[in-house]
């Protein structure tokens, strides 16, 4: 891919020479033609004649247009070489088409011409001319030291990073210029930066780059023109150990592409710091045509200039400057700036205080400085001035160690002394200094700390002062921007344990610091702290957000490579223009870092003696020893303890294992063998861990952050096992210390990656559980609660429950972290990784210190035993025909199977089958046919018997299941009898190991070697008593070598040495008198007198030796009678062992018999599955042709179905337009009522008028005397009128008494009365009296009336046509069955 790159990039170098050359052709420059043409490849010739001739006629039209070139129109490039290493300089048109005339070509220089540095070849002369002053040259070389913007050249790209269903947009991410350098992405893409460059020889690259995180891969690698790369191993670069390292590598000549790529993976809510770039110079290169203009901070002042020399602090320089001007008065610059800044008004925070080192007086004077260097200016309006300094204090005592000199300043103490800060003294026999460094007094920067800012770029700034001390703690002044680092490393050369503690002691560690600070702050400030091989490379350990009170912080220090500390405080993580936050300070009172080499002490501490000689040395207590309080005598500690491992003094630094756990050999830690015993509802379970003791990995379900970069959770498990067995390891493989965390349990966090060539990768590895405390089943033991409510259980046995602590303490878990391990018995369970957290806590831990599994597992069940299988006893069988030809006797089988369902694993085996003589049935019954006059006596007597036999056969049963239940009680009573008369064994020589050790003390104290010399001296004065006294001294030192070998014969010889030397010693003395009595009173005086009482004082300790050897005889015996009692328990336990194996060997021939009979079983059972087989075949068959026909019927009913439901639509169809029709007719009926009753009424209103008129005629008339009054009328329908015109019609229209009546004949009224008989029957009213069937006759008045009432009450009602058709039913059952046709 990336010489895909390289060969794309030359061929568009190609089309835009091929471009220019086209240009040229068309300007007309026939010389020019005829050099290229040949250099172009054939298929970019001019392919057609044609074309040549157009060229040619367009030259000689344009010629006459275009003006003649001049230099500033064109510029010379050379071809490229041919086989010879030739080339042409040809001219090129700056802009096409513009002028005509260009120079001719001309042989160019060689290909491997080169210029030095300082130089460039200069194209119109083909010459080696010098840069001018302002400028620069590196002659076959290439340099980039501006990043304003990206060089041409230069292209950066992000690689997109697809993580399961993830997917991350990285266009991007890419490398961003920076003016002075260019820095790398920060978040978790690929990010690439590659430039290709052609050497004509061979040559280098290097670079500066700055890689402060180790959450960034960064790698640079080059590629040749066979896609050849570098090295895996050389491409990766190390982390920085300062500001900014060097990075060099030769090329080889031909294309190069040089790539740099890096890849973030941070899994914190901040981003990694990204890699910075700059001053990358190649080498190589044939020829550079033109000198570079110095960048801005820089000049150079001399012609020839390789390089430009940065400008001081307080001058600036413009691009192409020849020397630096300085800043006026009022502003300010660093080294190497373009243009001065203005100066701001001072400000309390430009300067600090410190004190002067303490006089001869014991005095200090309060100093105010101001920060180097200084920016501000005194001058301006509201500026601070500095505060008046040489204010004397008292000086602060020295620290701890160190003792004052001549009272100014403060020096250690010699090895082997103390000192509280005053004077210095020696420790007392018996007791060590406790070497470290304790700095709780802060007049002076400690010689081993140094202070340091770090702005937030990663450069270094101009200052150099982060901390500053002030006599009773340590402070951080002021930076430039709140985003600068200040930074103080403490560092050491390495640690050594004391010999009080024992250095193999996994369990302790080689050093401890611990610091007391506290943080004031008005923003989100934070004090980090790390810890490592350098300051540069140290990580974080801990960091502190905000403003934290005074406290105090202990750190572990498990590995000698970590010799560096270094303490961070940043005041805003953002970066601004404004220094907002600089009142935010950080403050350190105290720091103390124990077993440092080359440190101090300021206390002794009590450690053991080895009394081998004068200069006895401390050494540690044997282990599972204490030390007791004031003395240096180790005492052991009692049964199953382990010993405290940072205090081993006393008795109270004994601990008890927890349950179920026991001491290991150096008595440094608890163990479980992986068995377990409990009691569980009076029964003992026994359980074996074995299978689970591994190492097992397991990891949570997968997460992601903020960014979408995809991680686990990774944990490995080492349950329980012995000593020697593998712990569980997490190693963390992004960095070159490959940091690897062992214990019980540890956890990581992986990420899936491809960088690097790993799989995953795996940092912040920390142990969750490195000390196991107990296993029981308890869900609360020493205030770890393993939250049961989280892990519901639906059997009845219980959880085995394993408790871990891990030691290492952070600033959320005071205490350290806590993991329990619930092991919970599932037989479905075969795999041994089904290890899951809790539901409400998918991390295995909700607040970051305790962890809780569960792991389900068949292993994890208890070990099967008598109690899990049944007995099933089979009918009798099988008789032996007898005498009489009966079938007496037969045989019983009894077979063992598990109970259901099976909880337990292992353990016993199922007993065999075993067979058992019984009487048959046949038996009885032939016998009572034989006999049947005694058939009933005979058969309650057998009865008996046989109940009797049965009986007995079940308490032989039981005898024997008792039986083997005692020997296996006895068996492991036995064991545990041993494993305490080893544990008991293992005491007693420890005491006689004591014992020794007091004897050869005792013994040492009686070597006298005063005595001895007194002895000597006078056998210097008397040569006469030499002899005797060396005799003497010969036989004391052969009864203390024959005391040593024997104790039995130390004592005869003893016996008669004393004997032989008393008469000796007579004689000698008898001699002395008579020969030499006066010479030895002159002479001898005071001498002889000392000879005496010191032989007298031989004699006692002769007779206290004596004694000595009589109590070591009694002991020797006592210890031989428990020797001898041990023995024969040994043999004892010897013998329970033979006869434990031959049972065995029993047991194990009986599992061969069964595993026979399990043979035949199978191949029983396989005849009757295979006979289950043909018969589920058969109903298969038969299931299949019966679904055969039940299909068909089933097509039959759909066929039926459709039919049917084809013409319950045609009858829709035609209800529908029966509906429509009496819709229609309906709407008649209305019609043709109303218009009834419109001619009622304007017939009674005719009616009446034409009545009224005739009745005001006839009385008119007989108001005339033409004829009589009428009856009186009247015309308003009374109530209680007799002669009404209403009444007379009504008379007339009532039905006359004929049988047959035509409608015409009706009145109106009789008409609208029958339409509200037709509308009553058409909607199924039901009539109150029923017509005559013969013919129509006229309803009577009550009917009319009750059907005009009718017609009233139910005029709103609705007819059948006009409801809708939601409210009326529908039920497809009640239709008609349908023939289909």
């Amino acid at each position: 891919m990336h010489c895909n790159g390289v060969y794309s990039r030359a061929h568009h170098f190609e089309q835009d020479f091929l471009d220019e050359s086209n240009g040229i052709w068309e300007q007309g420059s026939l010389f020019a033609a005829l050099f290229i043409g040949p250099l172009l490849p054939r298929d970019r010739k001019p392919t057609s004649s044609r074309r040549a001739k157009k060229l040619a006629t367009s030259f000689v039209a344009k010629a006459t247009e275009l003006p003649s070139c001049k230099e500033s129109d064109y510029h010379f490039e050379y071809t490229d070489c041919d086989v010879l290493g030739s080339r042409w300089r040809v001219a090129i048109p700056n802009k096409p088409e513009t002028c005509t005339g260009l120079p001719d070509p001309i042989r160019g220089t060689k290909c491997t011409f080169t210029c030095k540095e300082g130089e460039f070849l200069d194209m119109r002369t083909q010459e080696c001319q010098k840069c001018t002053s302002g400028t620069y040259s590196l002659g076959t070389g290439v340099a980039f030291d501006e990043w304003d913007s990206l060089p041409s050249g230069f292209v950066t790209q992000g690689i997109n990073m697809n993580f399961g269903d993830t997917y991350t947009n990285c266009s991007n991410s890419t490398w961003i210029p920076k003016g002075d350098y260019i820095a790398s992405n920060t978040d978790e893409c690929t990010s690439t930066l590659s430039y290709a460059v052609s050497l004509k020889s061979a040559g280098s690259v290097s670079f500066q780059y700055f890689y402060p995180d180790n959450h960034m891969f960064f790698e640079f690698y080059v590629q040749n023109d066979q896609c050849q790369s570098t090295d895996s191993q050389r491409r990766w670069l190390r982390v920085s150990d300062s500001d900014w390292d060097h990075h060099y590598i030769e090329l080889s000549s031909g294309n190069n592409v040089l790539y740099w790529r890096t890849t973030g993976f941070s899994l914190a809510e901040d981003n990694a710091k990204p890699v910075l770039l700059k001053n990358i110079a190649i080498s190589g290169v044939s020829y550079t045509s033109e000198c570079f203009h110095c960048k801005p901070g820089t000049y150079s002042d001399k012609p020839g200039a390789a390089r430009c020399v940065p400008c001081a602090a307080n001058s600036y320089s413009n691009k192409g400057a020849t020397s630096c001007q300085p800043c006026a008065a009022d502003k300010y610059s660093g080294v190497g700036a373009g243009s001065c800044v203005q100066r701001p008004p001072c400000k309390a925070s430009d300067y600090f205080y410190t004190h002067t080192p303490c006089d001869s007086s014991g005095e200090t004077q309060l100093m105010y400085k101001w920060i180097e260097p200084k920016i501000c200016s005194e001058s301006l309006e509201g500026a601070v001035q500095l505060p008046a300094s040489g204010e004397m204090m008292n000086c602060p005592p020295c620290n701890p160690g160190f003792f004052s000199s001549n009272s100014s300043s403060c020096e250690p103490c010699p090895h082997g002394f103390i000192s509280n800060g005053t004077e210095c003294s020696e420790c007392p026999a018996g007791t060590e200094p406790v070497v470290g460094f304790e700095y709780k007094w802060w007049n002076t920067l400690p010689s081993n700390m140094r202070s340091s800012v770090f702005s937030s770029e990663y450069s270094s700034t101009d200052r150099s002062t982060g901390w500053e001390v002030a006599g009773d703690y340590i402070y951080t002044t002021s930076s430039d921007q709140d985003t600068d680092y200040m930074m103080l490393t403490l560092s050491v050369p390495g640690y050594s344990v004391p010999h009080s503690l024992n250095e193999d002691d996994g369990r302790v560690g080689l050093s401890r610091i611990t610091f007391v600070f506290e943080t004031k702050c008005t923003a989100e400030c934070k004090l980090f702290f790390m810890a490592g091989q350098s300051e540069r490379n140290n990580l974080v350990v801990e960091s502190w957000s905000g403003t934290t009170g005074k406290q105090s912080y202990s750190y572990l220090i498990k590995s000698n490579h970590t010799v560096s500390f270094t303490w961070a405080f940043q005041r805003a993580g953002v970066f601004t223009m404004n220094n907002e936050n600089s009142s935010d300070v950080a403050k350190i009172f105290s720091v103390h870092l124990t077993n440092a080499v080359g440190g101090v002490a300021s206390e002794c501490r009590h450690c053991a003696l080895t009394g081998s000689d004068s200069d006895s040395a401390c050494v540690s207590c044997p282990p599972g020893h204490y030390m007791l309080s004031g003395t240096g005598l180790c005492q052991n500690c009692p049964s199953n303890t382990i010993i405290r491992p940072e205090q081993s003094i006393g008795k109270e630094s004994c601990i008890p294992c927890g349950p179920n756990t026991y001491n290991n050999k150096d008595r440094s830690t608890c163990m479980s063998d992986c068995t377990l015993a409990l009691d569980h509802k009076g029964e003992t379970l026994y359980y074996d861990f074995s299978q689970l003791g591994n190492v097992t990995s397991f990891q949570s379900s997968p997460r992601f952050t903020s960014k979408g970069l995809q991680y686990f959770h990774h944990f490995n498990v080492a349950l329980c096992g012995a000593e020697n067995r593998a712990l569980a390891s997490c190693v963390e493989n992004v960095t070159e210390s490959k940091r690897d965390v062992k214990g019980y349990i540890c956890q990581s966090t992986v990420v899936p990656s491809e960088v690097r060539g790993q799989s995953v990768v795996s940092s912040q590895p920390f142990s969750i559980g490195d000390v196991l405390i107990g296993v029981t089943t308890e869900g609360t033991f020493d205030e770890i609660s393993s939250m049961d409510g989280n892990f519901p259980a639906d059997s009845d046995l219980p959880d085995v429950i394993f408790y871990y602590r891990s030691r290492e303490t952070t600033q959320a878990c005071k205490k350290g972290r806590a993991t329990t391990i619930r092991l919970r018995c599932d037989p479905s369970i075969t795999v041994k990784n089904y290890i899951s957290p809790p539901s409400m806590c998918s991390e295995g831990t909700c607040d970051g210190c305790s962890f809780h599994f569960l792991w389900s597992s068949q292993h994890a069940c208890p070990l099967c035993s008598e109690t899990n299988y049944k007995e099933i006893v089979s009918a009798c069988i099988q008789g032996i025909q007898l005498f009489t030809g009966f079938c007496a006797f037969g045989s019983q089988r009894t077979t063992y199977v598990w109970q259901q369902p099976l909880s337990c694993i292992g353990g016993v085996s199922l007993p065999p089958q075993k067979i058992t003589a019984c009487i048959t049935l046949d038996f009885w019954l032939k016998f009572g046919v034989s006999i049947g006059s005694v058939a009933a006596i005979s058969r309650l007597e057998y009865r008996e018997a046989t109940r009797s036999l049965a009986k007995a056969n079940e308490e032989l049963e039981n005898q024997q299941y008792r039986a083997e239940k005692d020997t296996r009680d006895i068996i492991a009573f036995l064991k545990r009898i041993d494993r305490e008369k080893t544990a008991r064994i293992f005491a007693l020589e420890e005491q006689v190991k004591l014992e020794k050790v007091k004897s050869s003390e005792e013994k040492d104290k009686l070597r006298m070697p005063e005595e001895l010399k007194t002895i000597k001296h006078f056998r210097q004065i008397k040569a006469s008593l030499e002899a005797d006294l060396i005799k003497i001294r010969e036989n004391i030192a052969m009864a203390d070598r024959s005391h040593q070998e024997s104790l039995t014969r130390a004592e005869c010889k003893f016996y008669m040495s004393r004997i032989h030397l008393e008469k000796e010693a007579e004689q000698k003395i008898s001699q002395l008198s008579e020969e030499a009595h006066h010479e030895a009173v002159v002479q001898l005086g005071t001498v002889s007198q000392t000879v005496f009482r010191e032989n007298i004082r031989l004699n006692e300790a002769l007779n206290y030796q004596v004694k000595q050897a009589e109590e070591l005889k009694r002991m020797y015996e006592v210890l031989a009678e428990k020797n001898g009692s041990l023995s024969h328990l040994k043999e004892t336990n010897e013998l329970m062992r033979k006869e434990a194996d031959s049972q065995l060997k029993a047991k194990q021939h009986e599992i061969s018999e069964l595993t026979a009979k399990l043979a035949s079983l199978e191949q029983a059972l396989e005849v009757t599955s295979r006979e289950s087989r043909k018969g589920r075949e058969e109903m298969e068959l038969h299931a299949a042709l019966h679904l055969k026909q039940n299909c068909t019927e089933l097509d039959n009913l759909e066929m039926l179905l459709a039919a049917r439901e084809k013409e319950l639509n045609h009858v829709k169809w035609l209800a529908q337009s029966i509906i429509d029709q009496r819709r229609e007719l309906e709407l008649f009926f209305h019609e043709a009522l109303d218009h009834v009753r419109k001619q009622i009424k304007v017939k009674q209103q005719n009616l009446r008028q034409e009545s009224m008129k005739a009745y005001h005629w006839r009385m008119n008339e007989a108001h005339a005397g033409r004829c009589e009054f009428p009856p009186i009328q009247t015309f308003l329908n009374a109530p209680h009128s007799t002669k009404d015109v209403q009444n007379d019609q009504e008379e007339d229209e009532k039905w006359n008494k004929q049988k047959n009546v035509d409608i015409s004949d009706l009145s109106w009224k009789q008409k609208e009365s029958l339409l509200n008989l037709l509308f009553a029957k058409l909607n199924g009213h039901k009539i109150r009296k029923q017509a005559t069937p013969s013919g129509f006759t006229a309803p009577s008045s009550e009917m009319i009336s009750s059907d005009a009432e009718f017609t009233q009450e139910n005029h709103s009602l609705t007819f059948l046509t006009q409801m809708p058709m939601e409210s009326m039913t529908y039920d497809p059952c009640s239709l008609p069955p349908l023939k289909s046709t």
